[in-house]
């Protein structure tokens, strides 16, 4: 099994291409933001315990995300390759998974590290919401409903914005980021990891090929 790593700082767009690449070639993507927002919707142990902790911009224990990602690979042992979207976000993280996966007798093949300015990285998150009945995904600067408050894809008038994405929230994200994940990349480079930086200020299209390119 195939296993990668999409790297980049918040809003870099690592879970829109995740999602693109899970489409196409039927990889699978575990996201712990998106387990743990899950475990907190469904009102599980474990999200009563994460839900605050999410709404700061702050991220739960190791054990809790630990736990998480065991258990995905489990429920997951038949896909063609995992795709790790916003995880490992420290060198303990990196560690425990690099361990994990050599006692299942597995690799990373490929780290995809996604660049972009700081200044359109705050923009495109707190300027993020999405319609409430299908999902889809707009932004205040840099994609609003062609018809103001009417979603293009439903017709919804119904919109949400995530807790957790506004200007505060996103400094503090930046700022763990840059203070505890970025040095995930040195500590891949040490251990001799494919490490490939990807342009993330194109459009979509644009950075899906570049990745492509690399698979």
């Amino acid at each position: 099994m195939k296993h990668l790593v999409i790297f980049g700082a918040p809003g870099s767009g690592k879970g829109t291409q995740s999602k693109k690449l899970e489409e196409k070639y039927g990889i699978r993507v575990v996201s712990t933001g998106d387990l743990l927002r899950a475990e907190v919707a469904a009102g599980s142990e474990i999200g009563k315990t994460c839900a605050d902790i999410i709404a700061q911009g702050k991220f739960p224990d190791n054990a809790i995300i630990f736990k998480l990602i065991e258990l995905f690979l489990d429920k997951n042992s038949d896909a063609k390759g995992i795709l790790y979207d916003g995880f490992p976000r420290t060198v303990e993280q990196a560690e425990y998974l690099l361990t994990l996966l050599t006692q299942r007798r597995e690799m990373i093949q490929t780290v995809i590290n996604i660049g972009v300015d700081e200044d359109v990285l705050i923009k495109r998150i707190s300027g993020r919401f999405a319609c409430a009945e299908c999902g889809e995904i707009y932004n205040k600067y840099f994609k609003t409903p062609s018809t103001e408050g009417v979603c293009d894809v439903c017709g919804a008038e119904n919109f949400k914005v995530r807790s957790d994405d506004n200007e505060e929230t996103v400094k503090t994200r930046m700022m763990m980021y840059e203070e505890a994940t970025a040095p995930v990349l040195d500590f891949f480079r040490d251990r001799d990891l494919n490490i490939i930086l990807v342009d993330g200020m194109q459009p979509v299209d644009v950075v899906f090929h570049q990745i492509e390119n690399i698979l």
